[in-house]
């Protein structure tokens, strides 16, 4: 039998003549490969690091995985990790997870794989719940970390995942912290008409004035100047009509809208779900984004092209680029304001863009349409979550829906009294010899007389009772 080939424990010396009392050591890594290494004047800091060096070394040999934890910073292992995930999920993921997985160590604040531990966590669960957070929000934030340390325990990054376990905090309704809600057909139609007045605002001359220019060279130089927009009605129609996510709808693209056909696309590569969408668009809308091109062409100078975003911002910029959300959320705040709709109404729902989801679920679900028809509309896996989540239906909703229905009861002054009636002549069984209570006989307009039919008595309706 060949033996196993020992590469020894390694030694502790001192440095060479020069280094001035410096300790050195001397260890062999997994390939064979001699090391030596000058660790400075503290010879047990020195023995120490050969210890791990060797371990390090067993390990690898023993096929458990390479245990870079504990003097590392996570840089490299978040580095590694995120260029994988680039090349297996959306831009808009990547960049949630990028920004997730900084703030969070962060705010734990961790440098090395040493510093992960159970405490650390559940320090930051408890400030991030303090500060008011929602459990969806924490649970976002810690299982985005720690996707990431089992991904590196599976390609042998680390030993083991330091935080194996984590139960994730309950989520539902009863735990959200903020709670959105849908508009009303009133508040869409104020809403799109602030929109309206708001492009035809912006489009009016404004004066323009050169900041670096002497004040006496400002009032001669100053003229008003009409400065063309891009119009935000088209933009804000489409989240109401489609019910399409704000980073779905920001990608579309020309090539992705059919104004013969009247349908747009979402691409796979851009909606949460990984699969294509294709939602149909009605005539008012269509208008809407034939003038669109137009104003394109006077903000840009020259005609949009088929890989050209249909909506951008007021001037002219990218909506999908990162920070331009913002703009977009400060527009709608805006609108709002000037329509009169609360972003807040008295038991704390809100309105924000992704409402306008909630909107365009709720309205399918007013006018009759199958759940199943909101739920391929809106990309979800099960009709759970567009009933339970994004369709929002008061009491007005119930009470039309009830008052469809059909009746049987006499719509008629008189309905209290036949409900009475109707009860005295449903007919009764009556022990023989008996006497019936007066009380039931004088009950509204009935005054009828009673028949024996062998032994059962019933009563009879008054003949000059009409029906």
């Amino acid at each position: 039998m060949r033996r196993k080939k020992s590469y020894g424990l390694g030694r502790v010396t001192k440095a060479p003549r020069g280094s001035k009392g410096q300790w050195q050591i001397d260890w062999v890594d997994a390939s064979g490969k001699r090391h030596r290494k000058i660790v400075g004047a503290n010879k047990q800091a020195a023995e120490r690091l050969l210890v791990e060096k060797v371990r390090e070394r067993e390990m690898i040999l023993a096929g458990i995985g390479q245990e870079v934890a504990q003097d590392l910073t996570l840089d490299k292992i978040i580095e590694y990790y995120l260029d994988d995930l680039a090349n297996r999920c959306s831009i808009a993921h990547l960049e949630t997870s990028t920004r997730l997985i900084s703030s969070t160590l962060s705010a734990m604040g961790v440098v090395s794989l040493r510093d992960l531990n159970a405490n650390r966590l559940l320090d930051y669960v408890r400030k991030r719940k303090a500060e008011g957070k929602s459990n969806r929000t924490v649970n976002l934030a810690v299982g985005t970390v720690r996707s990431m340390l089992k991904w590196a325990a599976r390609c042998s990054l680390i030993t083991s995942d330091p935080l194996p376990y984590f139960p994730p905090l309950p989520t539902g309704k009863a735990y959200q912290v903020v709670n959105r809600r849908s508009l009303s057909e009133d508040q869409i139609a104020s809403l799109l008409e602030a929109s309206r007045e708001d492009d035809a605002r912006l489009e009016s001359p404004r004066v323009i004035v050169n900041s670096k220019l002497s004040r006496a060279r400002k009032k001669s130089r100053s003229k008003a100047k009409v400065i063309p927009r891009v119009p935000q009605t088209p933009l804000w129609t489409t989240f109401i009509e489609t019910g399409a996510r704000f980073n779905e709808l920001t990608r579309v693209t020309w090539a992705d809208i059919d104004l013969e056909s009247g349908t747009i696309t979402l691409r796979a590569q851009t909606t949460k779900s990984k699969k294509t969408k294709c939602l149909p668009i009605r005539p008012h809308l269509i208008s809407l984004l034939r003038g669109l091109t137009e104003a394109h062409h006077r903000v840009t100078g020259r005609l949009p092209r088929s890989l050209d975003p249909v909506f951008l911002s007021p001037s002219g910029k990218s909506l999908f680029e990162k920070g331009r959300n913002r703009g977009a959320r400060k527009i709608l705040y805006r609108l709002l304001e000037a329509a009169g709709i609360p972003r807040f109404d008295e038991s704390g729902k809100k309105i924000d863009i992704h409402a306008l989801r909630h909107t365009f679920a709720t309205r399918m679900a007013r006018s009759g349409a199958p759940l199943q028809t909101t739920q391929k509309a809106m990309g979800h896996s099960t009709p759970q979550m567009t009933a339970q989540v994004y369709t929002h239906l008061d009491i007005e909703d119930i009470r039309e829906q009830v008052q469809k229905l059909p009746t049987h009861q006499r719509a008629t002054s008189d309905d209290a009294k036949l409900g009475a009636k109707s009860a005295i002549q449903s007919t009764e069984r009556i022990p023989p010899n008996s006497a019936l209570p007066t009380s039931r006989l004088r009950t509204g307009t009935y005054d009828g007389p009673i028949a024996d039919f062998g032994g059962e008595y019933h009563l009879i309706e008054h003949p000059q009772s009409t029906r």
